[in-house]
């Protein structure tokens, strides 16, 4: 029972997180996906994603928003359920931004 109420904390999260991401960004709603593993993806391009999913930090499960970087990828653990949906927004505007030329 106890498993049951966790996996229904989780979706329950999930789903506040989905719905911060769509009001701050309504034109996500073309490219949001859960995986199948849970976590919610944002196809970036180049077979890459920002994902938002729980992992077991320190102990016990805590979401994360893991950013696709150019070599590997960055780990971000947000303060909070809300925070997730600012750590998405701002990893996809750094996508946007163009990159400063070699001089």
């Amino acid at each position: 029972m106890l498993e049951d109420t966790r996996r229904s904390d989780a979706h329950g999260e999930r789903e506040r997180i989905r719905r911060a991401l769509l009001a701050r960004r309504p034109a996500l709603a073309a490219r949001l996906v859960e995986g199948p593993s849970g976590a919610l993806t944002v196809p970036v391009g180049q077979g890459r994603a920002i994902e938002v999913g729980r992992m077991r930090r320190l102990g016990r499960p805590r979401w994360v928003v893991v950013e696709p970087m150019e070599e590997g990828a960055k780990v971000h653990e947000p303060a909070g359920i809300g925070d997730c949906a600012r750590i998405v927004l701002a990893a996809l505007a750094r996508r946007r931004m163009p990159r400063a030329s070699a001089a």
